[in-house]
């Protein structure tokens, strides 16, 4: 029987900083690729004509694949608490995407479920960080009712 694997712990993944500076290098590639048509002639003849058919169709395929690693991003940065001004800037940002998802998008009940869940999580991850930097207290603010919604929402990944 093989050995389960082991678990991780939060100090071995990677920031939400590092994985926003990951996201903004994927989203600059996919916009590159939304470029390669713009400008682009019509095709002078048949050999040409299937040369732009195989060309849209790794391009679909390039786009479809980067879509997916930050949607991926966007779903694993909402995962993680916030333990830095700098992750909840990446945070607040990868929440202003999905408010705009659920605003420009006809999404099914499921789906924006799962949308306001992470949003609502970036919240509860983004307050304390920014209210500490801001020097705010917790206490007068009641901020410090998070806490129990923040241990909820974000569980050790390992003892």
């Amino acid at each position: 029987m093989a050995p389960a694997p082991k678990a991780l712990s939060s100090h071995e993944l990677p920031s939400i900083t590092d994985l926003g500076r990951i996201l903004g290098a994927i989203t600059r590639r996919e916009n590159q690729i939304d470029l390669v048509k713009v400008g682009r002639a019509k095709p002078a003849n048949q050999q040409e004509r299937r040369n732009f058919a195989v060309e849209d169709r790794l391009t679909m395929t390039a786009d479809r694949l980067l879509f997916a690693q930050m949607d991926a991003l966007r779903k694993i940065i909402s995962t993680m608490p916030a333990k830095s001004l700098s992750d909840a800037v990446v945070q607040i940002y990868v929440a202003g995407f999905m408010v705009s998802t659920l605003a420009t998008h006809d999404c099914e009940k499921d789906e924006r479920e799962k949308i306001t869940d992470d949003i609502e999580r970036i919240m509860i991850s983004v307050v304390g960080v920014l209210a500490t930097a801001a020097g705010l207290d917790l206490v007068e603010f009641a901020f410090d009712e998070l806490a129990d919604l923040h241990e909820g929402r974000f569980p050790e990944l390992s003892a």
